[in-house]
């Protein structure tokens, strides 16, 4: 048995009606796989990495500098 990948735009007639054929084909199996437009959710580094290339870090000198200009007193 093989495997095939097709890619078919259900929106359209002929799409629903080609699904709809290949679903009554008796030795044809198929699963519906998720679009790569799919929007996926980002995790912690991923958005992190999107702060680097937006510039939305700050840079400091040292750990004590960083404490100073947030106002922590230690």
């Amino acid at each position: 048995m093989a495997t095939y990948s097709l890619t078919i735009n259900e929106k359209t007639a002929f799409g629903k009606g080609l699904v709809q054929f290949l679903s009554t084909l008796p030795h044809v199996t198929f699963e519906k796989i998720a679009t790569k437009t799919a929007k996926k959710e980002k995790n912690g580094l991923d958005e992190a990495l999107d702060d680097i290339k937006a510039g939305r870090v700050t840079d400091y000198d040292s750990v004590d500098d960083m404490f100073k200009k947030l106002g922590i007193n230690v």
